[in-house]
């Protein structure tokens, strides 16, 4: 009884050590205690216990300290969602300045995009459409080479075909003659 008592304590401690690092992470933790659980625990009371332990500490662990926010890791009040305003972008014809009309929730300005940015991502893009042209003649060539085989394949079948019926009115004529 002690030792049931004392991995339970293990798990709990896993997760609200978790927890000091992140939000996330000790949902991390919680998942893999969850699969432990179910692959290694062979009784059901066992592991009705240790799953009640794993998610009642982590419910009770977000209700003492909180969630967070995910992208940034600032702490959110429990049950409030973070409040991420509305962001407007307009980008001028010919241009690469993206210009930036903020509500008043909004602080964050759009990422200007440089010239070196979009030739690498032409860059990458042709040389996408390459390998893809590439990997189409690829299977062409394939496709080419497996249907001659399959025609080879099926000529030496025909060719099988009447050796078998050949060798096998043989055999039957000799058994003839041997019988009769």
């Amino acid at each position: 009884m002690e030792t049931v008592l004392g991995w339970q304590l293990l798990v709990a401690l896993s997760v609200i050590v978790s927890r000091g690092f992140s939000a996330w992470s000790m949902v991390v933790v919680a998942f893999c205690w969850t699969a432990f659980t179910v692959f290694a625990v062979g009784t059901h009371q066992l592991i009705l216990l240790q799953l009640g332990v794993i998610w009642g500490t982590v419910w009770l662990v977000s209700l003492v300290f909180g969630g967070s926010d995910r992208k940034s890791g600032t702490p959110v009040e429990t049950g409030k969602a973070p409040d991420r305003g509305k962001r407007i972008v307009e980008v001028e014809p010919n241009s690469l300045e993206l210009t930036a009309i903020e509500t008043p929730s909004a602080r964050v300005a759009p990422p200007r995009l440089s010239s070196h940015f979009l030739t690498g991502v032409t860059e990458v893009a042709k040389a996408n459409d390459n390998a893809m042209i590439q990997l189409a003649k690829t299977a062409e060539e394939y496709a080419k080479r497996r249907r001659e085989s399959l025609d080879a394949n099926k000529d030496l079948r025909r060719q099988l075909k009447i050796l078998r019926a050949s060798v096998t009115s043989h055999l039957e004529l000799s058994d003839q003659k041997k019988n009769g």
